[in-house]
């Protein structure tokens, strides 16, 4: 087995994202942001962004100190809720990787051994997970190592500021913050040897007993008799050392994902234009799209809906597409010309996205030669999309063909589809027994007729060729007799007439090009 810890160190700060900051175009510097709480009578900085630190505001600091040295401090409350959910939205995302995900403190733990060879290997799958967290604006840093414990242990160690990370990918910057990898279980009491007791999380009384011992490495603590340490220390403590080498099973709880796909994302602002919405939107769509690679699935329906302060629904946004999608940027670019024709009637608090209608994704068949049909009906597709995304689902529609003889009856709109079965559906029946006009005149116009009974246009008589009678409409009370014929007029035109069976009235229904 293979365990890749996703360790978060700035989570309470990027749960409490900043959206407006990030997707609001300006040239001005955000001001730095940390996350306080209360601790005992004082309220502390319990995280700070890099601006905070750079004026020297660190966790465990009154916060009073650090308006001090930050005067235009963004104070962000702590809120574990938060917390909670965006782990478990990053479980769902996770899946995309292993079947195997369990929720940690600060973290993720995924079991990668089954997936190396699916997804191209170690380093494939460290550099796809590095991306998708930078993606979704998560500072992280990960470590792998045969057991979950000892790849807690050597993220954490990467998160540490006087370390030099192990490996940083340029693309994530700053994102991400380093990668300790030991895959070989042999080799891990040496890699766990120079890693300080910070690691580990111990209690208070139990770390500075052992500074006054003079212990301050993993490799002098495992040199402790284990005996004699769980008299002094307790049980756990031996038994996270002996899990950590491998000695010990460590079962870990599988995260059980939903059905379906439902995340919400509280702002820690409220939103009034459009364009801010971007930023928190895309991140609910990447989480999808994990979520939904995890699973094998696609969507066809989308709802977003925008809260109120209050958490009641503003108004809401549903997304209907020609053809299933699970590609966070195709549905972003779906869905932001929505957005931007929305008028907000209240200012946005928070994000909520659903995807109940979830499909089997189907895979794409693997040919020697390109299909430039299929390159064809994609693309076609794809255009649709996004005419029917910028003008609106009602403004682009389909025609398709009705079994009824009358010609104003014989068709109706459908939603649009490009596929060779609907083409090979609509082609089937053609040519027609008699010639048919392309442009089918809603309203008839009436024509004059002749003393012999015969049509005219435009004072001329009309030439005849060809008949063709057309009966039916009995069964919805709207039933018609009538004798059809190709028309041609003194300058040439050509005209589809039809005659009356009941009372000889001569009509034009249609032109020819």
């Amino acid at each position: 087995m293979l365990w890749l810890s996703v360790h978060l160190p700035h989570l309470a700060l990027d749960a409490a994202c900043e959206p407006v900051a990030d997707s609001v175009a300006s040239k001005a510097a955000s001001p730095p942001r940390v996350v306080s709480e209360r601790c005992g009578g004082a309220v502390r900085v319990r995280d700070a962004d890099a601006a905070a630190r750079s004026r020297g505001v660190v966790a465990g600091m009154e916060l009073a100190a650090a308006f001090v040295l930050a005067p235009g401090l963004r104070v962000l409350e702590h809120a574990p809720a938060l917390e909670v959910a965006a782990l478990e939205r990053l479980a769902n995302w996770a899946l995309q990787f292993t079947s195997r995900v369990a929720l940690a403190r600060r973290g993720l733990l995924l079991e990668i051994g089954g997936s190396l060879r699916l997804l191209g290997g170690l380093q494939t799958l460290l550099r796809r997970v590095r991306r998708g967290l930078a993606a979704l604006r998560y500072h992280h840093v990960l470590g792998v190592a045969p057991t979950p414990r000892a790849a807690q242990w050597l993220a954490r160690h990467q998160a540490m500021p006087a370390c030099p990370p192990d490996d940083v990918l340029a693309e994530a910057a700053p994102w991400h913050g380093g990668t300790s990898c030991c895959q070989q279980l042999a080799e891990l009491p040496a890699r766990l040897a120079p890693l300080p007791l910070a690691v580990m999380e111990l209690t208070e009384p139990q770390a500075e007993a052992l500074a006054a011992m003079g212990i301050t490495c993993l490799e002098a603590l495992m040199a402790l008799p284990a005996a004699n340490l769980g008299r002094r220390f307790g049980p756990a403590l031996v038994r996270e050392l002996e899990q950590a080498r491998g000695r010990l099973p460590d079962p870990r709880p599988v995260f059980r994902p939903p059905m379906h796909f439902e995340a919400r994302l509280a702002l820690p602002a409220d939103i009034t234009q459009q364009e801010a919405l971007r930023f928190p939107l895309r991140r609910l769509l990447l989480e999808l799209e994990g979520f939904l690679r995890g699973r094998d699935r696609v969507v066809q329906r989308l709802q977003l809906r925008l809260a109120g302060r209050r958490a009641e629904p503003v108004q809401t946004v549903t997304l209907a597409l020609l053809t299933p999608l699970q590609d966070a940027d195709a549905l972003l670019a779906l869905l932001q010309p929505r957005l931007e024709r929305l008028r907000l009637e209240a200012p946005i608090a928070g994000l909520m996205l659903r995807a109940r209608e979830l499909l089997p994704a189907t895979p794409r068949p693997a040919t020697l030669l390109a299909a430039p049909a299929a390159a064809q009906d994609s693309s076609l597709l794809a255009l649709l999309e996004r005419l029917r995304a910028r003008l609106g689902d009602d403004a682009v529609t389909g025609l398709t063909r009705q079994a009824d003889h009358r010609p104003e009856h014989a068709w109706c709109w459908q939603e649009p589809a490009i596929s060779p079965a609907a083409v090979t559906e609509a082609t089937s029946a053609w040519p027609p027994p008699a010639p048919r006009p392309l442009w089918l005149l809603a309203d008839p116009w009436p024509l004059d007729t002749d003393a012999t009974g015969g049509p005219r246009h435009a004072g001329a008589p009309l030439r005849l060729f060809g008949g063709e009678r057309l009966e039916g409409g009995w069964w919805d009370g709207r039933d018609c007799r009538r004798d059809y014929y190709l028309a041609v007029t003194a300058a040439g035109e050509r005209l589809w007439v039809y005659r009356e069976l009941r009372g000889g009235a001569w009509f034009c229904h249609g032109l020819f090009a």
